[in-house]
């Protein structure tokens, strides 16, 4: 795994988090064609099918990830986000971990690699609280392969 991967994803998802604003559960989808795609229960990020916290809105869409807000404490939605992540097959070798006011922890399927944090997938869950109070959760699939580069 290239360093400046694992470096610029815990940053982007700062980005993500701190730059949601007030939205609250009125926000709007900033997404394209490549915007990810959202039911009550499951939301489509590329390819990535990940489950989706009850009830939540997405205030900001990147593409490559998608940032929703959500009415429960953090700790919370980390609990539930633990539970369903692994009765779903994704596993993880870390603790929730505080990077700059925010909460996150890397979840894997298939293949580990050499990097023991890492598999075959691998995705990004940050949470956290914007300046408003309200608890945003920002979704964000890790690439780890790049076409023509296998």
């Amino acid at each position: 795994m290239k360093r400046w991967l694992l470096i610029l994803t815990p940053l982007l998802l700062l980005t993500l988090l701190t730059g949601c604003g007030d939205t609250g559960s009125g926000g709007t989808s900033t997404g394209g064609d490549d915007a990810a795609h959202a039911t009550s229960e499951r939301t489509l990020i590329g390819d990535y099918d990940l489950p989706l916290y009850p009830g939540a809105v997405i205030t900001q869409e990147l593409g490559v990830s998608t940032t929703y807000t959500v009415d429960a404490k953090a700790a919370e939605v980390e609990s539930w986000y633990d539970d369903t992540m692994s009765k779903e097959g994704w596993k993880s070798n870390q603790q929730w971990s505080d990077f700059g006011g925010q909460d996150q922890k890397t979840f894997f399927q298939g293949k580990q690699l050499e990097n023991p944090d890492f598999g075959d997938r691998n995705v990004i869950i940050g949470i956290g609280t914007d300046s408003g109070g309200a608890t945003q959760v920002a979704l964000s699939p890790i690439l780890n392969r790049y076409e023509g580069n296998e």
